[in-house]
C-alpha cells in the first residue's frame, strides 16, 4: 500500500513538472533583434551576449552560435527572462539566427 502511494505521488510530481515547462514556453515574448555577438566573462563561466541598440541580451542556447562571435546577426527568439542587473535586458532562447 505504501509503495502504491509513493508511485502515485511520483506521477503527480512528474505531471506538475511537465505542465510548468509547457507554461513557460507559451508565456515568452517573441522578439527579433539585430546586434553583435560577444563572449563575456572568464573561463569557465563565459556567456554569449547579443549587443544591440536597445541593450544587451544573454543568448541561452549559445553553443551553436559561438563561432559567430564579433559578427552582426539577425536573431529571432523567445525572451525568457526580463530586466536583469548589470545592464542586461533579458535572456533569449534562439529559434533562428542569420548572419548580416
Amino acid at each position: 500500500m505504501k509503495s502504491i502511494l509513493i508511485i502515485f505521488l511520483f506521477f503527480v510530481f512528474c505531471s506538475c513538472l511537465i505542465s510548468e515547462t509547457k507554461k513557460t514556453n507559451k508565456d515568452c515574448d517573441k522578439v527579433e533583434i539585430i546586434g553583435k555577438l560577444s563572449v563575456v566573462g572568464n573561463e569557465p563561466f563565459t556567456q554569449l551576449i547579443l549587443r544591440s541598440e536597445k541593450g544587451n541580451y544573454i543568448v541561452e542556447n549559445d553553443k551553436d552560435f559561438r563561432t559567430l562571435q564579433n559578427q552582426i546577426v539577425n536573431l529571432t527568439g523567445c525572451l525568457t527572462i526580463k530586466k536583469q542587473p548589470g545592464g542586461i535586458i533579458g535572456s533569449i532562447f534562439v529559434e533562428s539566427l542569420s548572419k548580416m
